[in-house]
């Protein structure tokens, strides 16, 4: 099972379900703080450019509300202006560190400047972040917009100190993937080790091929391998779904050298094998969901049992899980990074006659 919107959206969302319907054409300027949020979030959803005013109207007339870190979260998508919104973002971390927008909001700043290949801004987040940090639910993902800028800005020494305590210590499938990869580069395009280099990489290929790096990384293998080894990583990235959205000329080569016969199978797959090291076979996190319904979205049955699940998870302040697809609704908690800890909350929600079942899943949220 895997999450199809990022949870913010679908937190959006389902308040939108719980939203009494409103006059929209008209708010009043006496209209109280709540109400004026769900028409905020309603404008937000179905992405009307009103939002931006609403939401601005709302940080005037409701300065001392606890909603503002989400007003401003949320006109982060809805502006078009670069500036602006930067400062809202900037707002909800620099002010708003308890807000379950805090590290979201420090995650989407890092994806805008690696965009506009910003990185001293990344830089000066990244330490801000390390510094008040209070959650690490989306640290991974951090860690690696943070390498990707320090590639990019080619500042190799402190690259390569944080890719090699990763190494050693991380336990996040998809961060010890990409340190993997980027030490593979870094050996390679920096240090023109090319043997060196395709040590990482292999090992990124064998313990990591669940990993959202997988593909690029194989890209690598075969452009800087030779011979029987290249027809081999051909042959795996033919098999590959990618393979249909790179460069046509590239594909074609791929598509070409995969074609051709390999002669000594084994022997190829025991010297990659013979590259592999032990330090990187290790135990990672797993994530753990609670499902406490699933249930058909346009039943009024959904409407009924949400409301009450929705006031049990505010009284004990527990993260949302929501997941849709074309014909179910899937509510619970989580995710959890520890067993323990989704089992502590089964049992709380059992007390307020929750039925729910806990579920393992990838560390890949």
């Amino acid at each position: 099972m895997k999450i199809k919107f990022k949870i913010y959206f679908l937190f959006i969302f389902i308040l939108f379900l719980l939203i009494t319907p409103f006059n929209f054409k008209k708010i009043n300027s006496q209209i109280n703080e709540e109400s004026y949020y769900k028409i905020f979030l309603n404008k937000v959803i179905t992405e009307d450019q009103e939002a931006i005013k609403v939401g601005k109207d709302f940080l005037v007339k409701f300065p001392g509300s606890k909603k503002i870190p989400d007003i401003l979260f949320f006109l982060s998508f809805v502006d078009s202006d670069y500036f602006n919104i930067l400062s809202y973002l900037k707002r909800v971390i620099f002010y708003y560190e308890d807000s379950i927008w805090w590290e979201d909001s420090v995650k989407r700043i890092t994806d805008i400047y690696l965009l506009n290949e910003n990185y001293k801004a990344i830089e000066e987040i990244y330490q801000y972040y390390l510094k008040f940090s209070k959650s690490k639910k989306l640290r991974y993902l951090i860690e690696i917009n943070y390498l990707e800028s320090l590639y990019k800005s080619k500042k190799v020494d402190i690259l390569n100190d944080k890719l090699d305590n990763i190494l050693l210590t991380a336990s996040n499938k998809e961060l010890l993937a990409i340190a993997l990869y980027y030490k593979g580069k870094v050996t390679l395009y920096f240090s023109k080790n090319r043997d060196i280099s395709l040590k990482y990489f292999i090992n990124c290929y064998y313990y990591f091929k669940d990993t959202t790096i997988y593909f690029t990384n194989l890209l690598e293998l075969f452009n800087n391998s030779i011979g029987e080894y290249k027809i081999y990583f051909a042959k795996e990235l033919f098999k590959d779904e990618n393979l249909n959205f790179i460069d046509e000329n590239l594909r074609e080569n791929i598509i070409a050298f995969s074609k051709r016969n390999i002669y000594n199978l084994d022997n190829i797959k025991k010297k990659l094998f013979s590259n592999i090291d032990e330090i990187y076979k290790r135990n990672y996190y797993n994530i753990y969901y609670i499902v406490v319904k699933n249930i058909d979205i346009n039943n009024d049955e959904f409407k009924v049992s949400f409301e009450k699940f929705s006031k049990i998870i505010s009284k004990y302040n527990y993260p949302l899980y929501f997941n849709k697809n074309e014909i179910y609704t899937i509510y619970g908690v989580g995710p959890f990074h520890f067993l323990e800890e989704a089992k502590i909350v089964l049992e709380n929600l059992k007390k307020e006659n929750l039925i729910g079942t806990i579920i393992s899943m990838d560390y890949s949220y």
